[in-house]
């Protein structure tokens, strides 16, 4: 996985407020549960974005997959908004 692609998705997690972060992993459905459980949703945002970023990196996620990631986020975020 490239730097803009960590970039993107670190971003991309940093525009979700906290207490969705997970919730809008599992619909993302990339990671397995196996990894999401190794995340600790208790530290900032931001270093919560880069231990995904960093599994993310593992599995060398592609541009087509992040772009995904910022589609859920930015339905989820027209959701709370609407409904």
């Amino acid at each position: 996985m490239d730097e803009i692609v960590a970039e993107f998705i670190r971003r991309t997690l940093l525009k979700i407020p906290a207490v969705d972060i997970l919730k809008i992993l599992k619909i993302w459905n990339f990671l397995p549960e196996s990894q999401l459980e190794t995340i600790k949703l208790h530290q900032c945002k931001e270093s919560l974005s880069q231990d995904v970023v960093e599994l993310c990196q593992k599995k060398r996620t592609s541009m087509k997959e992040a772009a995904i990631l910022d589609i859920i986020c930015k339905l989820h975020a027209f959701l709370l908004f609407f409904f």
